[in-house]
């Protein structure tokens, strides 16, 4: 997975060189937006450990299966 900086606060994911998702770094943790594909998890988890932060919340855009794909892998890790 491809971590590109956006702005400050703001972190584009990206897999396979055309599904996003987002982590926004908050007062309290990361915001990630949108879960991906399938088998996004692991990218997604490494990600925010290198940005040092916990993901605090998920919020998704819609329910398209390249935004929610990896809803159910991550929603019982961060229970928020």
């Amino acid at each position: 997975m491809q971590v590109v900086q956006e702005t400050k606060n703001l972190f584009r994911l990206t897999r396979f060189g055309m599904v996003n998702c987002f982590l926004v770094r908050e007062d309290d943790g990361l915001t990630l937006i949108d879960t991906g594909i399938a088998g996004s998890a692991s990218g997604i988890r490494e990600a925010a450990k290198n940005l040092g932060t916990p993901i605090c919340r998920i919020v998704l855009t819609h329910a398209h299966i390249d935004h929610i794909g990896s809803l159910d892998a991550l929603a019982l890790e961060y229970p928020r």
